[in-house]
Order: C-alpha cells, then structure tokens, then sequence
C-alpha cells in the first residue's frame, strides 16, 4: 500500500508542505500549502512568532484533512541554532529570540573572556557565529532566564512537541550550536559546566535521525481529522539538504538560500589548528559530517528586495545581469554589519566607498555586487575546503531556492572553474521525506533512498 510522507520545510521567509510519495522507483512531490514566515522587531528585540507559525502549520494541516490527502507521516525542518525555553507547565517563555538579535554579539564577547574562541571551537568543531546556541543560552543565563526553564528544545522539535506532547533532541538540529562533543555526537557537559548551563537541562542526549517521535496528540486529531506519526528527520534544514544530494557517493555541495552552507561529508569531524584557523564547522548529518563554511547567502537579496517592494527575485536577477563584466566588486558579506542591517543598501554603498568601488546606483547594480561577491566568496571557501581536505574537486553540487538563480549559479560556474551541477530546488523538503520513507519502510536502505532521490532529480 502507497505510503505518503509529509515534509513541513520553514524557512527564514516562508514555510511549505510538500507531501511525497515513493512510485516507479522515484519521489512523487506535491506543494498543498505555502505559508510566510520572517522575523518581527518589538522592543528593540528580534523575535520570532512561534504561535502565528504553528497556527500555519495548523491551517495546512486541516485543508489535507478536508482534501482527504492523509500523510501516514510528518516530518518538520527548520533553520539551526535557535530554541524555545520551557517552564514548568510546558508552555513557551517569552521572548522567543531570533538568532538574528544582537544579543548574541555581547554575549559571545562575554563569553570569550571566561572561555577564548579557540578552546570553544576544539572542544566541539564548530565555526564561531555571534548566534551560535551556546552564546545565546549564555545570554539566558546571563538574564536568569535559565532560572524559570525547566527544559528546553530547538525550534523543530518544539514544533513537533506541540503537534505530539513529546519531546527530544534531535542530533542534526542541536549539532550546530556548538553543545556537542564532534567525535562522541552527545552533549559536551564538560564544556557546558565551565560555561556555567544547568546540567539538568541536557540529561537527555541528542538521538541521530530518524527516529519516531510519537503520534498527533487526541486534540490535534479532532481538529485536522486524521492521526499521522511524527517522525524526527534531519530536522537542521542544510542536513535535509544534504541528504537530497543527487550522489551516492559524498561530494562538494552548496546548499543554497537564505544562508549558504558550502562543504563536503566526511566519515568524522575535522577539528585542528588548520580548520580552527580557517573557521570551517563540522555539523551533524545522516550518517555523516558535514564540514562546511557558513556564507551569508542570499538574505541580502532578500533584505535588498524589502527595499525595493516592487520588485520579483526574478526581476533583480535579471537587472543584475546587466551589470555583469562591469565593477569588479568583492563586499566582505560575512561580515557581522550584514548579519540584520536595517538597509543592506547603506551598508554596501558604506563599504563601496571605503574599497574605492563604484557606489551602485540602481536594485540591479545593487543585486549584483551582492551576486558577485557570494560567488567570489565561494571560491575562496572551495579554495581552503581544498587545502584542508588535501582533494581536489572538479564538480559542485548545488541544492535549495538558489539553485533556480541562474544568473548567479553562472557567476559561481565562472569564479569557480568547476562544473555546476543541480540538484532539486525543493532539495530539503526532499531530504525531509526521504528519510521519512526510509523510516516507514517505503525505501528499504540508504542505497534505494539515494537511487530514489537520484532518479527524482533527473
């Protein structure tokens, strides 16, 4: 009997349902909701609505209730770092913070009197981000707001709790938080002790996906109409992503949106003086490591577009290619100015000025310094990906929204020498229910659930 798979994929900016099916040896996907998502500013705070995007997955939920389009499962993916404290009762303390919020910066800073940078990267192989989990639990503490939580779970198992009642630490999500030990995928307690965390808030370890968390709660049922299991996938996005890979065998990837994640798999985490020096990361995967450099992506696109309402993606990447031969511009977008500018236009114009570049007058001359100066970026992190790993790479797969950018994936092809190859625009919606399908018997291995992917994306 047909089994049918639901991938719950949010995004920074939107969120989707794309129930899947396994047919004829291959993944039959089908778009049932679309929902916005994005964060909100109150009280000088950047926060996210936790309530207004369960009330989406809500609607989306009942319209395949009323349709009669019934997933025997439910996998949700969201971005990393981020978390939800609990109190006593099991409900959400306010604010929710987005990892966006400047909290982080002062908190990294503190931190890293008491514990420097480097000891922090050796100790769990993760590239330094002001919002990495471990600085923002250490603003909790700082505030005293671990006092009131009595647990706590990133944004995709919080999502899944309020749907079963369960709770649990999934290993991708939680690996991007530097928490972990690398080698030993559980919680560094060492680490989180000199960090001052309350122990009691990680006796339960990560489990690797998937794994079943438990069935909709009775109250959800008679509200959708249906019962469905909800299983903990690569619950990280980019892990998702990962697992889309149109390869049966590791290779060089971009996964590419809101963020850039760029890097190969390998057997296990790669932590020395070269990789801590280089700030490359090491993140759970199915089955795997992905060792990667985290890029700003294409949130400044998306940044630039709120600037210029009026405008499509589609239309930008077009007038940027019009600029395309002129201005030689390379912007240090990773920087922390890019990370939530009010106007990513003044920051640029700002940093043109200071390079001696061509301020850019227009959204296209705009859009391309930003296209531009990914792809730049990218060959760099190829570059050090390469002297680190001690390979040469010939082909570069990518993943995600941006692999529909064609003017940028040209610039990519351009900068990098490297052969671009495509895989699915949906790629983490396609991760998410592969291994629901590998979870519920529908593929029977690894190796048929990468066959199935290879021949979807074909």
């Amino acid at each position: 009997m047909k089994k049918y798979h639901l991938a719950i994929d949010i995004g920074a900016s939107s969120g989707r349902f794309i129930l899947t099916s396994v047919e004829n040896g291959r993944f039959v996907m089908e778009e049932t909701h679309r929902f916005p998502n994005g964060v909100i500013e109150q009280d000088g705070k950047t926060l996210w609505d936790y309530g207004a995007l369960f009330n989406h997955i809500m609607e989306g939920l009942k319209k395949l209730g009323e349709e009669k389009k019934i997933p025997d499962t439910i996998g949700i993916d969201t971005w990393g770092v981020d978390y939800v404290l609990l109190d006593e009762e099991g409900n959400a303390i306010a604010p929710t913070y987005a990892y966006r919020d400047v909290r982080g910066d002062k908190a990294a800073a503190k931190l890293h009197k008491k514990i420097p940078f480097k000891e922090i990267y050796m100790e769990t192989g993760i590239q330094y981000e002001p919002f990495n989990t471990i600085y923002q639990l250490y603003d909790d503490l700082e505030q005293g707001r671990l006092d009131k939580a009595s647990d706590w779970l990133q944004v995709p198992a919080y999502l899944s709790y309020l749907l079963t009642g369960k709770k649990c630490h999934e290993y991708t999500e939680v690996s991007t938080g530097a928490l972990l030990d690398p080698k030993t995928k559980k919680w560094n307690k060492g680490l989180l002790e000199k960090v001052g965390l309350p122990l009691r808030l990680f006796e339960d370890e990560p489990i690797e996906p998937p794994f079943l968390l438990g069935n909709l709660k009775p109250e959800i049922q008679d509200e959708i109409g249906f019962d469905s299991e909800v299983v903990m996938i690569a619950s990280h996005d980019t892990g998702s992503a990962i697992n889309a890979l149109p390869s049966q065998k590791p290779a060089l990837f971009l996964s590419s949106g809101t963020w850039s994640l760029l890097g190969v798999e390998l057997p296990e985490a790669l932590v020395n003086e070269e990789t801590y020096k280089a700030n490359f990361t090491n993140e759970g995967g199915v089955g795997e490591i992905r060792f990667l450099k985290n890029i700003m992506g294409l949130w400044l696109i998306q940044k630039l577009q709120k600037e210029f309402p009026m405008k499509s993606f589609a239309d930008i990447a077009k007038e940027a290619s019009e600029f395309e031969g002129g201005e030689d511009y390379e912007l240090d977008i990773d920087d922390e100015k890019y990370l939530n500018p009010k106007s990513v236009k003044d920051v640029i114009a700002k940093e043109c000025k200071a390079k001696g570049y061509k301020v850019p007058e227009s959204e296209g001359e705009f859009a391309y310094a930003i296209y531009l100066s990914l792809a730049k970026d990218y060959k760099k992190a190829i570059a050090g990906l390469e002297n680190i790993t001690k390979s040469k790479y010939d082909e570069l797969l990518i993943v995600g929204g941006g692999s529909k950018n064609k003017f940028l994936n040209r610039l990519i092809e351009k900068e990098t020498g490297l052969k671009i190859t495509l895989g699915s625009s949906e790629g983490t919606a396609l991760g998410n229910a592969a291994l629901q399908a590998l979870y519920s018997g529908a593929v029977k291995n690894k190796v048929e659930m990468k066959e199935a992917i290879i021949q979807t994306e074909e």
